[in-house]
């Protein structure tokens, strides 16, 4: 029997079982292989190359890599699963080269070996549980974290910093003016820009 490992992860070793249901294609450095937001009717197998994941932030000038993925590795499976739109964009990081198992031919495998199918689908469950799991290990880092980065709170600060000064913009400083004129000797010094001086009343206190 020929053996496939990079089938190892959908539960299959043998292509002669799940060749047939697998598309392959091939995608340029740069391509797009799935966009977040579209609906997902297939998921990929790597079987070449290297595949950039991204999350799309409008508040961000630039879109947030969350992972790369290589050769063995799936992606796309959770809307496969679930019917939900994508959650993250995936662009082929170098050239790449993917098996595209689509809800159809999934649905036709499980028609044509019930065996083969039911282990795809548990195997592309345990896939999406074990990212699942990876990614709330690491909320909990985040959220729980006993110690934070000397350098995010640093940053932190200076942006509290800014805001004060911004909220107070064009206010008047508040800190000491400049240094008033020195006297010249045997002068007094100028009168402060208040208005006229009033005279002294002759036998006035």
């Amino acid at each position: 029997m020929q053996v496939q490992p990079e089938l190892a992860v959908l539960g299959v070793t043998d292509p002669a079982r799940l060749g047939p249901y697998l598309e392959r294609r091939r995608y340029a450095r740069g391509e797009p292989i799935l966009a977040q937001g579209t609906s997902g009717t297939e998921c990929y197998l790597i079987a070449e190359g290297e595949v950039r994941l991204e999350v799309e932030r409008p508040d961000f000038d630039s879109d947030g890599v969350i992972a790369y993925l290589g050769p063995g590795m799936l992606c796309g499976e959770f809307s496969l699963l679930d019917g939900r739109p994508r959650s993250a964009s995936a662009y082929a990081n170098t050239e790449v080269t993917a098996l595209a198992l689509s809800e159809a031919s999934l649905g036709r495998l499980c028609r044509d070996d019930p065996p083969t199918g039911l282990a795809v689908l548990r195997a592309l469950g345990r896939d999406a549980a074990a990212k699942a799991r990876e990614t709330r290990r690491h909320l909990e880092e985040y959220v729980f974290a006993a110690d934070i980065d000397p350098a995010v709170d640093a940053a932190v600060a200076r942006a509290v910093a800014a805001q004060v000064v911004l909220a107070g913009w064009p206010a008047r400083p508040t800190g000491p003016g400049p240094p008033a004129p020195r006297a010249r000797p045997g002068r007094r010094p100028p009168a402060p820009p208040c208005g006229p001086r009033r005279r002294r009343r002759p036998g006035g206190g």
